[in-house]
């Protein structure tokens, strides 16, 4: 059995995230769109819990809830009130929010933005930086800058061996994570 965190279904620790390969499409659809136009994106990708593992359901771009995205060559910004219909539509669909997902126009890496406004504090959110504004194919998660939140504003960079253990894209997924 694994432990959870306490009045919570949220395990410890989540040893691995199963992820959809259609999630990922969607995503660097929504992601590669945007950097066309040389803005960057961000995303969330959301889900439920088998023990220990995330089996992602879905992707949520906030610019879908915002009245007046902002976004830009240089930054991206999620308001208070876009982020507040987001949680509202996760909290709809009975799900978890694992992911942040966001691009930049060049290499990735995690700025002061981002290690300090993530749209989660919870301890061991992940958000991952996709560079070129995601020109290159997603499914490679080695191009993928990877960040775990340690709380008080530390984040923890994983390695590529970690990334590629713990990010599994599925062909095919169901519910309970079977392929």
């Amino acid at each position: 059995m694994s432990r959870q965190s306490p009045n919570s279904k949220w395990p410890l620790r989540i040893s691995r995230y199963l992820i959809p390969v259609e999630v990922v499409s969607t995503t660097q659809n929504y992601l590669r769109r945007l950097g066309t136009e040389h803005l960057e994106g961000i995303a969330y990708w959301t889900g439920i819990f088998k023990r220990n593992e995330a089996i992602v359901r879905s992707a949520i771009f906030p610019g879908d809830y915002a009245d007046n995205p902002k976004s830009g060559w240089g930054f991206s910004h999620v308001d208070l009130e876009t982020a507040f219909k987001v949680g509202n539509e996760i909290h709809k669909r009975k799900e978890y929010l694992f992911i942040q997902l966001h691009t930049h126009p060049f290499e990735a890496f995690h700025s002061y933005t981002d290690n300090n406004y993530p749209i989660s504090h919870r301890l061991g959110f992940i958000s991952i930086v996709i560079p070129h504004f995601a020109k290159g194919p997603m499914k490679n998660r080695n191009t993928w800058k990877v960040y775990e939140y340690q709380g008080k504003g530390k984040w923890r960079t994983l390695g590529r061996r970690e990334i590629m253990k713990r990010f599994v894209i599925m062909v095919a997924c169901d519910e309970q994570g079977d392929q």
